[in-house]
């Protein structure tokens, strides 16, 4: 009969020593599950990162409490964090970007569309509100075109302005937007709904007709 495992309490170990933990998680000292990273998480973001990456199952168990708002962009953009980590985040997206700044929304985003992943449409919504890069944005959403009525598009559209808005009604205008494989398929889509007339490309541009009334 395997032995039980008596592991030293986290609670026990000053937060501000982060790297201490990072070593008795190694040794298998303390418990590598949600209450030791509760600690670790108070102990500063380096901590958390160098933590992470010596933990089995941190994917399993993490919750925003672990990876706080401004711990996001680091544990994304670091190299010693496992894909497995960033891959969960990126499923729940909505989850870990409570409260979250625009740079860690667009470093979360960006990973997740790198990752060939889907966001959901209120997330979409968030990442428009805050008028993040189309070329993030539109990528994200044309997985979704195909289940989204013109209402919801107009709705996301709307949050990027621009141009884009010209694209939400069938009013006889005449919208002019870059020509790239994420756009030609918003306007396909918008085409599909009845609300564009005809698309012609000339010289990386979309020039859209908009069907009248």
């Amino acid at each position: 009969m395997k032995p039980i495992k008596h592991y030293l309490s986290a609670s026990t170990i000053p937060t501000e020593d982060g790297e201490l933990f990072v070593h008795l998680i190694a040794g298998d000292v303390v418990e590598d599950d949600a209450e030791t990273f509760g600690m670790i998480a108070t102990a500063g973001v380096s901590a958390l990162v160098f933590a992470i990456r010596k933990s089995s199952g941190f994917a399993t168990f993490m919750t925003p409490a672990h990876v706080a708002p401004l711990a996001l962009v680091p544990v994304i953009e670091s190299e010693l964090v496992a894909i497995q980590v960033k891959d969960a985040l990126a499923d729940r997206f909505g989850e870990f970007t409570v409260g979250a700044t625009r740079h860690a929304l667009a470093a979360l985003a960006s990973y997740t569309l790198e990752r060939g992943k889907r966001l959901a449409v209120t997330d979409l919504a968030r990442l428009a509100s805050e008028r993040l890069a189309t070329a993030i944005i539109l990528p994200l959403l044309n997985p979704l075109l195909s289940s989204l009525t013109l209402t919801e598009i107009a709705t996301l559209l709307t949050a990027l302005g621009g141009d884009y808005v010209q694209l939400t009604s069938a009013d006889g205008r005449r919208p002019r937007i870059t020509n790239t494989p994420a756009e030609r398929a918003l306007v396909n889509r918008l085409q599909a709904l009845g609300v564009v007339s005809s698309i012609k490309e000339d010289a990386g541009v979309l020039k859209i007709n908009m069907r009248k009334g």
